[in-house]
């Protein structure tokens, strides 16, 4: 046994590469278990379409340790390909892991075949290969276990052809309520009809973050996310960015749940359940007429529920939409940690022992993430942030697969282009494609469809953002919204002048 790397080393020493600084001998005493003759793989189902996750496990020698084998990487098809997963692997060889079928093979669709997928390492470091001075050298690659396996073919757009039940997106850039109130969320919080927006003040926001040790740094509170319900117009429940005192604004910033029951003349702190911290708010949810905050700490979550506006609070489970499947949008960040940290919702779905599990995680973006009910019991899962911008569970969230869409026109062999893709109540997808040179324009592929079709300009500006159908219409910002410090203005369009 040696070490290296444990005391001062030369300049010109890299510490993988430095003799060993101190040594000694180890005796290992039988029996020594025989190991299997060659590597393996076993991919479970062996089959599969694109979108679908198929479970990893095999045997193959051991990699470099550092308390455990670094482990391998899952090649895909030939060496230019991409690598798919991160093999896990034990210190008896054996190996364990999971990938999902890939969409996209470099900037083409993914075929249906067969291909060969194996484990690859690289050597890094290896003291046997030199090279002249200043010449760049690649560290050896060994790739062992090629085993087939076999692509299904994509399901397509057209076979969905089920009616959405209901429609439910994260982050909601626009909080519609009926008849005719509007709550936008921004850094200026605005509620009443469209042209008649009135400001709604946020000091009382201020003054209880600081009671519970979560200040608002800065000038004006910037509210991330606002939920309303339809049978209580004058209650607001939102999440402002926060942070703790001794880091004086900076990360982590955290997502933190504040309530009015009088449309902004006061606030108040949303109850914290037993076991929590004001800084593990992981969302509010409206469900069935009632408001549900969530939160999360570790592997823990709870619930408090209001069912009359925010007049009073109860602790008790998240319910099951009243149409669909019993999938939601679970919880999501609690905080942005910084350094480019992702920003993770999960989708939870509900066991037969009615615990709520994840069913699916999806990263945060500028593109909303929509779960979308279908009348067949089904339900789409659509991102356009993502290498699967759509994609089917046909069994409650237990599985999840990829929905091919026609190529739009604008795509000419860039891979997915999608800024936004919004399910409109009538089951069309709205998407603004962006083509190679960069010039974006709105186009609507109806239930079933084969292709595309270019909605106007004229009808649908470009710089349409924060796309919310409601009432029959569908809202976007014309100003404000986002980031913004000015006061949003919204427009509008019937659904069916798209």
């Amino acid at each position: 046994m040696a070490l290296r790397c444990f005391g001062p080393l030369p300049q010109s020493k890299k510490c993988g590469l430095s003799p060993d600084q101190a040594r000694a001998t180890f005796d290992l005493t039988g029996p020594i278990p025989a190991s299997p003759a060659q590597a393996s793989l076993h991919f479970t189902p062996a089959e599969a379409r694109p979108g679908q996750s198929v479970t990893v496990t095999g045997w193959a020698p051991l990699t470099n340790i550092i308390g455990q084998p670094y482990g391998y990487q899952l090649q895909w098809g030939t060496a230019s390909d991409p690598q798919v997963a991160a093999i896990h692997q034990s210190l008896t060889g054996q190996l364990s892991g999971h990938f999902r079928v890939p969409a996209y093979v470099g900037l083409n669709p993914t075929s249906a075949g067969r291909v060969v997928l194996t484990l690859s390492y690289m050597f890094l470091g290896h003291p046997t290969h030199t090279a002249a001075p200043g010449a760049k050298v690649l560290p050896p690659i060994a790739t062992l276990a090629p085993t087939p396996f076999r692509v299904l073919p994509s399901l397509r757009w057209a076979a969905v052809r089920s009616l959405p039940v209901r429609l439910t997106a994260a982050p909601a850039p626009l909080a519609l309520t009926s008849p005719s109130d509007v709550a936008v969320a921004s850094h200026v919080l605005v509620v009443g009809a469209p042209g008649a927006l009135k400001a709604v003040p946020l000091v009382g926001i201020r003054s209880e973050a600081a009671r519970l040790g979560y200040p608002v740094e800065g000038g004006s509170p910037g509210v991330g996310s606002v939920k309303t319900l339809a049978a209580f117009p004058s209650s607001l429940f939102v999440a402002v960015g926060t942070s703790l005192p001794q880091y004086g604004g900076g990360p982590p910033i955290f997502s933190s749940p504040f309530y009015s029951t009088n449309a902004g003349a006061s606030w108040h702190a949303a109850p914290i359940p037993a076991g929590m911290a004001f800084g593990d708010f992981a969302g509010y949810r409206a469900e069935g007429g009632r408001m549900y905050a969530l939160w999360e700490k570790g592997a823990a979550t709870a619930t408090e529920v209001t069912a009359n506006g925010g007049a009073t609070w109860a602790a008790a489970p998240l319910a099951c939409p009243n149409t669909g499947p019993c999938l939601v949008l679970g919880a999501g960040p609690t905080a942005y940690e910084g350094m480019g940290t992702p920003l993770l919702q999960d989708i939870w779905r509900q066991t037969a022992a009615h615990h709520w599990v994840v069913s699916a995680q999806d990263e945060i973006s500028t593109a909303p993430l929509q779960l979308v009910g279908l009348a067949n019991g089904t339900a789409l899962r659509i991102d356009a942030g993502t290498a699967y911008p759509v994609e089917l569970t046909t069994n409650s969230g237990r599985t999840w697969q990829s929905i091919a869409l026609p190529t739009p026109p604008q795509d000419q062999g860039a891979g997915w282009v999608y800024q936004t893709l919004l399910m409109l109540p009538n089951g069309a997808l709205l998407g603004s494609v962006v083509s190679p040179t960069g010039a974006a324009a709105w186009e609507l592929l109806p239930p079933g469809a084969a292709q595309w079709h270019a909605v106007p300009a004229s009808v649908l500006p470009p710089s349409a953002t924060g796309l919310t159908p409601a009432r029959g219409r569908l809202w976007w910002y014309t100003t404000g919204g986002g980031m913004s410090s000015a006061a949003p203005a919204i427009a509008s369009v019937p659904l069916g002048s798209l």
